[in-house]
């Protein structure tokens, strides 16, 4: 019964004429035709915290509370409200043009150029390389939404690293201290901010979005760096003391945002990657690594020939005990292959590094070979010691 009356418009049981609702306002607000001031005003204040553009997540959310705020002026105005229901609001109601251009204009997103509730004023670097030597600083200024404050941080950020380091010597000093600026969310002038979030507070008093208007106040007096600006805010605050929101507004500019992350994920990327390359000689040099993997001797390159007849008078021969065998330039794995011996291959014993025997091959290749792929010849006699 109460959904028909309200459709047609039924006030005090007695049936009165349709009415009709072309810009839904009564339906944005949750409200029927009848109701009164007040509880229009307690609809739009529980209307607006959920519509509002920093709590709606529609891509919308800026038209739907602009029509939820054209619905409250509207119908809580006795005259505007029986406009409304002649079907004549855009000419008869008591909506002046020049009371409407009065009222303070809101700060936007320069980028996206929304409307919300906590703009920020900010300055990021650029830094780019100019014929080598010169260094050339852009700074981009101006009020950001926190999402396009995030974007616009990360590409100054993008574009430091690929154009800002070549200018010498000065670029990477420069181009570190953009890279800092730009992963903090830019810099944040204090005096600035306060004053633009009280500018905000204003907007949205002079639009009836009083709860709104007192967190922004509380906002601005926490940023504001003088006294002149605390006594602002504290002023507007006292006005307002009797709206203060039970639900206070979230601080979206409290903690780093995606822009942060994002920003980091390039350097340490970099590092990683020089890691990568430099593990195999750091695992070298650390304490405890195998022997004969650890710190090998300088390389040699290709192959040392030498006489067999000078190399080791005293020498005993050797012939190779296995299918194949290498003769590496050190002793160890990790040494440069010189040749491959076949087995019953013959080559002079010189000396002994461990597990790996030094010999000299009949063709003069001098290195070592894993001494247990080798056997002593029978027959041939030892030679004399001196």
């Amino acid at each position: 019964m109460a959904r028909y009356c309200a459709r047609w418009g039924v006030v005090g049981g007695l049936m009165a004429t349709p009415i009709a609702d072309p810009k839904g306002y009564y339906r944005v607000l949750g409200v029927t035709p009848g109701a009164s001031a007040a509880v229009i005003k307690r609809a739009y204040r529980r209307k607006a915290m959920l519509l509002h553009p920093d709590r709606n997540p529609s891509p919308n959310a800026v038209a739907e509370f602009q029509l939820l705020h054209d619905a409250y002026q509207t119908l809580l105005d006795p005259g505007g409200r029986e406009a409304y229901h002649r079907g004549a609001a855009r000419s008869q109601a008591p909506r002046p043009t020049a009371q409407a251009e009065s009222l303070p204009a809101f700060h936007s997103c320069r980028v996206c150029g929304t409307v919300t509730a906590q703009p920020r004023y900010l300055i990021l670097e650029k830094v780019t390389a100019r014929g080598g030597r010169r260094v050339q600083h852009e700074s981009i200024s101006g009020v950001f939404c926190r999402r396009c404050a995030d974007r616009t941080a990360l590409f100054a950020a993008l574009h430091c690293w690929v154009r800002g380091w070549w200018a010498v010597p000065s670029g990477p000093f420069h181009t570190l201290i953009a890279l800092w600026i730009n992963l903090k969310g830019g810099m944040r002038p204090a005096r600035e901010n306060a004053l633009l979030l009280l500018e905000q507070a204003r907007a949205f008093l002079a639009r009836g979005q009083r709860e709104i208007a007192h967190e922004l106040a509380a906002h601005a007096r926490r940023l504001a760096p003088t006294e002149r600006e605390r006594t602002a805010a504290d002023r507007l605050m006292n006005a307002l003391a009797g709206d203060a929101p039970t639900q206070r507004l979230v601080d979206v500019w409290r903690r780093p945002g995606v822009g942060f992350w994002l920003q980091l994920v390039l350097p340490l990327c970099f590092f990683l990657l020089l890691s990568l390359v430099g593990w195999p000689w750091l695992r070298d040099l650390m304490p405890g690594a195998t022997p004969g993997t650890l710190r090998p001797r300088p390389a040699v390159s290709g192959v040392i020939l030498v006489d067999p007849a000078t190399v080791a008078p005293s020498g005993r021969v050797y012939a190779v005990a296995v299918p194949t065998t290498v003769v590496r330039t050190g002793p160890g794995e990790a040494f440069e292959t010189v040749a491959v011996l076949q087995r019953n291959t013959f080559v002079m014993f010189v000396d002994t590094a461990g597990a790996w025997a030094r010999v000299v091959t009949a063709q003069g290749v001098l290195g070592y070979v894993w001494l247990d792929d080798m056997r002593a010849v029978p027959g041939v006699p030892e030679p004399a010691q001196p």
